[in-house]
């Protein structure tokens, strides 16, 4: 099934292959969907798209929003360029300023922000049943930041999508909105401090983010 959202809890230690391109970044995502311990596994169901939006600005944009509510499904490193796939990997001081500023996050906050998702391209549902999905997801992951954050681990978000749905565009442009998953647009070089991305700008792959985990 397609378009389903997941975070993973790694020990700081277990992410290096992350690094090594494409295929290893793959690789190690499907050892996490078919091995990982569920304790250190929450999915979003397809609510992590409406989560990104609310919690950033809107959009599904890379950079778009402000750090760090907007680094909770999308923040961090890019670890996959290729399409059909995301793999989002997030260092374990960005895990816990995340988490911190998830704990601050009110209901009528999100709600107002949901039921304006339509206005920002969004075309899933966003009506009482839709918003009801999007936060009781939303409540599990900010639990699971929580949980990591106190466990000093890092995370590593995934999402799969059906054949052709997809499109990561790294310095591209990203095809229209599908009504069945998400379109992601990556700009083509890390944002710089006060556009919305973490401090340090980091790009997946570059001299600044080689160091393994």
């Amino acid at each position: 099934m397609g378009c389903l959202g997941v975070h993973y809890a790694i020990a700081l230690n277990q992410g290096g292959r992350l690094w090594d391109g494409d295929e290893a970044a793959r690789s190690f995502a499907r050892e996490l969907e078919d091995e990982w311990d569920d304790y250190y596994r929450q999915p979003t169901g397809k609510a992590w798209d409406a989560i990104h939006r609310c919690l950033a600005d809107g959009t599904l944009r890379w950079a778009g929003g402000d750090w760090p509510l907007n680094g909770a499904i999308l923040g961090g490193d890019p670890m996959y360029l290729g399409s059909g796939y995301i793999i989002m990997f997030l260092h374990e001081d960005d895990v816990a300023e995340v988490a911190g500023a998830l704990d601050q996050v009110i209901q009528p906050w999100f709600r107002e922000r949901f039921f304006a998702l339509p206005a920002h391209g969004y075309e899933g549902r966003a009506d009482e049943a839709g918003f009801d999905y999007t936060w009781y997801w939303f409540e599990r992951m900010r639990a699971f930041f929580r949980k990591t954050a106190d466990e000093g681990r890092q995370l590593v978000f995934t999402a799969d999508q059906l054949a052709g749905l997809f499109y990561l565009a790294w310095g591209g442009s990203a095809p229209g909105h599908s009504r069945a998953c998400a379109t992601i647009v990556v700009p083509d070089s890390p944002a710089t401090p006060g556009t919305g991305r973490r401090p340090d700008g980091r790009c997946p792959r570059s001299p600044a983010a080689s160091a393994r985990p």
